[in-house]
Formats: C-alpha cells, sequence, structure tokens
C-alpha cells in the first residue's frame, strides 16, 4: 500500500500537452484499503428488495479484484480541446437505476422527471413493472426513457458516464470501475452506443462518487485515485486526467479516515466554481481534526478567477454507531438541489446551509434509505445537455474606486452551432433593491465566444446587482448566475473619484536601538485614497537619517502608492530624532526616533582549548567564556558541529 500523502503535496498539477495514446491492455489495478470498505446492504422497503450488493466491496468480491476491468476498452484519448462540464451546467436528464426497486424515493423520481429526462437502466423482463411503479406513483411518463441494460447495482455515479465536450463535441469519458462488476463497467460503452456519441476508454481504476470538477479544467479527489492505480506515477494519473477530462489542475488530498468507500462526495462538495462545502462535526467527533484540516487546507487553493475558495461548513449531526449525515452527498440538477435528510437535528440546518450558498435555487430535503455515505449523489447521475449554450463570466469584486464604467465580460459559447441571437445577449442590471433591471446589450470582443457589455457608472460605494443572459437560434436561454434572476452578482462600485487624498502609513517610526558604526532601515508608505492625483516631494534634512528609497517628487493617481526607506545611521551617542517631510499639506509627515549606543564588542577567553590526551570511553570538560566589552547587545548562537565534541552548558543562543 503506498504511504498517503500529507496536505501539503496533495496538489498535483497536471501538464496541458496532449498526448495520443494507442489503444493498450487494460492495466491490471490492485485496490488498496479494502479489507475497510463498509459492506453494509442497502435497506429497501419491502416492495422494493433485490439482490442488491453493497456500495463497499462482498467478501466474494475481494477475492476477484484480479477481474476488475478484465473487459475494459482503452482507447486513444480525444481531440483537444477537451472540458469536463461541471454538475451545476445545463442538464436535459438523469441516469437511475431499476432491478426490482430503484434506491430512491419516488417522490424524488417525481421531481427528477418533472424538468429532466429520467433515464432507467432496466432490463426488458422489469421494464413493466418499473413503469407501472412509476406511473403509479405520479412520475411523469412522458420524461421516462428505459433503457435495456443490466447492471449489478444502482450507483450510476460510480460507473456512469463522464459528459465531456471533445473540440466541443458531447463525448464519453470512460474510466475502469473499481469494483469486479462487469455489467456496471460496461455502461458507459452502452450509452455511448445508444446516443450515438464517441466513447474514449482511460487507463485509469476510479469511480464517480470520488471526482468533482468546476468545469475550468480544476479536479478533485482523494488519495484513493493513487492507491487504486499504485502502478502509476502521481504525474501520470494527473496526465490521464488531463488527457481525458481537460483536468489541468488536479487537487488530491487524503481522505478524511482510514475506513469507509474513501470517496470524495462523502466529506465535500463544489457548489459552483467558487464555493466548497465541506462537512463539519461535533468537536468530539473522531473525525473532527480531519475534517477542519481538509477545510483550512482548501482554503488556502485558488478558484478559476484566482480567488480564493469560499469554504462553507455543512453540520452534520450523529446518526448512530459513530456515523453522521450524509447531507453533503446532495444532487444538483439544474436550478434544483436534492439533499438528503435523516431524521435529525442537522436535518434543518443542512437545508439553510444550501439555501445559502446557493441563493435562488429551489432547496429539496428527502428522506430514505440513506447511508453516512452514500445517498442521492450517489444513486443519481446527471446528463448534460448535448447542445449546451454554455455561459460563463467572472464575476465583477467589490471596486476600491470609482473610475469609470464597470465592464461585464463573458464566454457565450453555443455547442448546438445554431448561432447566437445577437440582441439577446444582454447584461441586465439593477441598484440593488430597485424593481426592475436595466438591460445592456454584449458586443463581441476580439476572441472567440467572447463578449463584453458596460455598466454605466453610478454613484460612489452603490451596491450593483446584475446577471448575464444568452439566447441562441435553437432558443437555449442561459443566464449567469444559472438561477438569474432569483439570484444575482452584487459588487460595490467603491470609493468616489473626486480630490485626492491621502492615507501614510505608519506616519511614526521607532528605529530602537542602533549602534554606532551600523544602521537600521524602516518603511512608511503614502497611499492616495481619493480620485485626483496626489503629488509631492519626500525629502529628510536632518543628521544620522537619510532616504534610501522612495524619496524624491511623487504623483500618485487614485489607488496607487510609493514606500519610502528611511535608514538611521548614528554618528554619535543618544536619542536622535526626525521629521521627514512628504511635501504635501494633506499627508501627515513621518516623525523618526531611535537610539544610538556603542557598538558591541566580543572578546572570547581563550579562543583555544587544548584537551591533551582522553581515554576512549572517558570525557575531559574545558570552558571558553564570552564577554561583551562594548556597548548595545552582542548575539549569537554557541554550537559544536563537530565528530567527538559536545556543548555541554552554555550553548545555544545569548
Amino acid at each position: 500500500m503506498k504511504t498517503r500523502a500529507n496536505a501539503c503535496s496533495a496538489l498535483i498539477v497536471a501538464s496541458l500537452l496532449a498526448t495520443t495514446l494507442l489503444a493498450a491492455s487494460v492495466p491490471n489495478p490492485v485496490l488498496a484499503q479494502t479489507d475497510s470498505i463498509d459492506t453494509q446492504q442497502i435497506n429497501l422497503p419491502p416492495d422494493e428488495k433485490d439482490l442488491q450488493l453493497p456500495i463497499g466491496l462482498t467478501e466474494e468480491e475481494k477475492t476477484r479484484l484480479h477481474e476488475i476491468g478484465i473487459n475494459h476498452i482503452v482507447t486513444a484519448p480525444p481531440m483537444g480541446p477537451v472540458r469536463e462540464a461541471a454538475e451545476w451546467e445545463p442538464l436535459t436528464g438523469v441516469l437511475v437505476r431499476y432491478n426490482n426497486g430503484f434506491g430512491l424515493p419516488y417522490e424524488v423520481l417525481r421531481e427528477f422527471a418533472e424538468d429532466l429526462t429520467l433515464h432507467v437502466l432496466c432490463v426488458a423482463s422489469q421494464q413493466t413493472s418499473c413503469s407501472n411503479n412509476l406511473s403509479n406513483n405520479g412520475v411523469n411518463m412522458a420524461n421516462v426513457v428505459l433503457l435495456d441494460m443490466e447492471t449489478n447495482s444502482i450507483w450510476t455515479r460510480d460507473y456512469g458516464p463522464q459528459i465531456v465536450y471533445a473540440n466541443g463535441v458531447w463525448s464519453i469519458t470512460d474510466w475502469i470501475y473499481n469494483r469486479p462488476r462487469p455489467l456496471d463497467d460496461d455502461i458507459p460503452w452502452q450509452l455511448g452506443s445508444e446516443w450515438g456519441c464517441s466513447v474514449y476508454g482511460s487507463n485509469l481504476v476510479a469511480s464517480g462518487g470520488n471526482y468533482m470538477a468546476d468545469g475550468h479544467g480544476n479536479g478533485f479527489s482523494t488519495d484513493m485515485i493513487w492507491n487504486e492505480n499504485s502502478g502509476m506515477t502521481h504525474a501520470e494519473i494527473a496526465q490521464d486526467m488531463a488527457d481525458y477530462l481537460g483536468i489541468s489542475n488536479y487537487v488530491v488530498v487524503p481522505d478524511i479516515s482510514a475506513s469507509g468507500i474513501h470517496h470524495i462526495d462523502v466529506w465535500a462538495k463544489l457548489v459552483n466554481e467558487e464555493t466548497i462545502l465541506v462537512q463539519e462535526v461535533d468537536p468530539g467527533h473522531s473525525l473532527y481534526a480531519a475534517l477542519e484540516d481538509r477545510a483550512a487546507y482548501f482554503q488556502t487553493l485558488t478558484n478559476c478567477y484566482g480567488r480564493p475558495y469560499n469554504v462553507v461548513r455543512l453540520f452534520c449531526a450523529g446518526i448512530g454507531g459513530g456515523d453522521v449525515a450524509g447531507h453533503i452527498n446532495a444532487l444538483i440538477l439544474n436550478n434544483k438541489v436534492f439533499v438528503p435528510t435523516f431524521g435529525v437535528s442537522s436535518d434543518a440546518t443542512a437545508l439553510a446551509t444550501f439555501a445559502a450558498a446557493m441563493p435562488g435555487y429551489e432547496i429539496f430535503g428527502y428522506d430514505g434509505n440513506w447511508l453516512s455515505d452514500d445517498a442521492i449523489h450517489c444513486r443519481g447521475m446527471e446528463i448534460h445537455d448535448r447542445y449546451m449554450l454554455h455561459v460563463d463570466t467572472n464575476p465583477l469584486q467589490d471596486q476600491l474606486f470609482n473610475d469609470g464604467d464597470y465592464r461585464v465580460t463573458a464566454l457565450i459559447d453555443d455547442r448546438s452551432e445554431a448561432g447566437l441571437v445577437a440582441d439577446s445577449m444582454i447584461v441586465y442590471w439593477r441598484l440593488a433593491g430597485s424593481p426592475s433591471y436595466n438591460a445592456v446589450t454584449m458586443s463581441a470582443t476580439a476572441a472567440p465566444d467572447s463578449y463584453y457589455a458596460d455598466i454605466p457608472q453610478q454613484a460612489a460605494l452603490t451596491d450593483i446587482e446584475y446577471y448575464v443572459f444568452a439566447r441562441d437560434n435553437s432558443d437555449r436561454r442561459e443566464t449567469r448566475p444559472m438561477v438569474a434572476p432569483a439570484a444575482q452578482y452584487t459588487f460595490n462600485t467603491g470609493l468616489s473619484t473626486g480630490p485626492a487624498e491621502c492615507l501614510v502609513q505608519a506616519d511614526t517610526l521607532d528605529f530602537g536601538i542602533v549602534p554606532i558604526g551600523g544602521y537600521e532601515d524602516t518603511t512608511f508608505t503614502i497611499t492616495n485614497i481619493g480620485g485626483d492625483t496626489l503629488s509631492g516631494d519626500v525629502s529628510a534634512t536632518c543628521a544620522h537619517y537619510s532616504i534610501v528609497s522612495g524619496g524624491g517628487p511623487y504623483s500618485l493617481t487614485a489607488g496607487q502608492s510609493v514606500t519610502v526607506t528611511v535608514r538611521l545611521a548614528p554618528s554619535s551617542l543618544g536619542t536622535h530624532t526626525c521629521t521627514i517631510e512628504t511635501g504635501q499639506a494633506i499627508c501627515s509627515d513621518v516623525f523618526c526616533t531611535g537610539v544610538a549606543e556603542v557598538a558591541p564588542f566580543c572578546v572570547v577567553q581563550p579562543d583555544y582549548l587544548d584537551y591533551g590526551t582522553v581515554v576512549i570511553g572517558s570525557y575531559q570538560d574545558t570552558t571558553f567564556t564570552i564577554t561583551n566589552t562594548g556597548g548595545s547587545v552582542l548575539s549569537g548562537d554557541v554550537s559544536a558541529p563537530c565528530t567527538h565534541y559536545t556543548v555541554v552548558s552554555g550553548g545555544g543562543a545569548y
């Protein structure tokens, strides 16, 4: 088994260089930690019981690990560029499995089929009972498609298709499913045949529950991906992710526990490009420290827009046996979020947390036969729109200075190739709280699929709400945020662009004690926090003080600053003060003070120690003395990096 990497080594950035891999024999994967995988059976209602396999491995399956991927097909990777869509991007369907039952409550399936196609993996012999059960439970049968495909288990998330756009074409990437379940492992290829799309077979052993992506080339997994592919280097795994899924930045983190299924969707979830939900438990729980560590680690990462992630904690109460509620194993389907509830105290909190993190979405909570590490996300797989109208924008942040219009840029890509409706690419904006929006039509930039619009300048320190809308000639309509106008982006216009304003930090410099013959440097900064140009001239005309850098004339536009370095190099004893002039009436001058002392002088007596003859196995001690015969403070560190010699006392820092 490989040694688990720590958080500091968890970030792997995959190369963007495309490689072509010829069809090859499937590697022999070796699963790690299989002795600790949960083998609990699903507790289905009596009318929905079939011979369900566990989400983990059965004892019998553990004897057949050599069969994992035995019939898997490895192909060359797709032609680039490759982009995998994020869970929250436009969908047309959701994939589930039926075998004498669904493993999902009918109330969930009803909501799935209200707006989306419910793709059901169901063998022909059971399709009549499947249809009857769905119809009798109020599911919209007009949105149900039964697929005559045999399966081993209900976990469509783990073995289902990874939808990618390869050079813009809707395709499937297929991993080697990390279970000896050949029927499940074959589903992506059968779907490729059913849907008439290309399927690309990767070399990796993986499962969909241990993976999340943001649609911008950032992907996340636990270190199980390393354990399951021990024959590959970490760099090779990352390169495979880049080649087959377009993941240029692959983040691998240690899992939170030595037991369980080790999937990242058990304890973390991306809900948009900038926000990661991380499970939170009681401080006394065994997973508390690990979860706190992972949350802190995610906070150190930057999202696709170059800003730190917004890490939101999702509290999960205990459900017995040391397990906690798996609220985080939720599924996002267009503007709806399906959250598992467990009949515990954290149910309401979990729904409120999702609502706060995903404003404008419909948040649904459902009780079911959920486990701590297996719920709605594990049992449903989103199917992205083949002809998606893809809209992306980097949300405007609060402005520092209100110095002009506010430009919104967006990528708008119609995968239908039907063409965009020129006057239907719009930025809608309003002052926060206003009842209606203003509209600005977007214009094309020189870059492909890139558009912009300017929100006109408003008063200083004003909150503005806006969203981006686009429509193509297939009549697909998309917005960013995805659920706009139920939610909008918000930014503040910033400070006034009026007269110059000056901020000096710090306006008092204390140099402390400086020996004669030595020197000490300290800095201060002048910043224009107003609008017009701020001009002046920094000078110092005092004995013992000089300006090392940043002195002389300055001219600062709004937001600009200059850093000035001042040096005290005393030539006589005593306290020395000085006022550094900033040369601008609205900028405070800088007062400096420091004390000059005689420099320290070091005397070592003796500076040569003769130990004479010392018998092996015995020792001889000898001493020397360090004395400061000068002024000020003499500092150092006594050490003996020599074989046979040690410092017995008086060593270390003085």
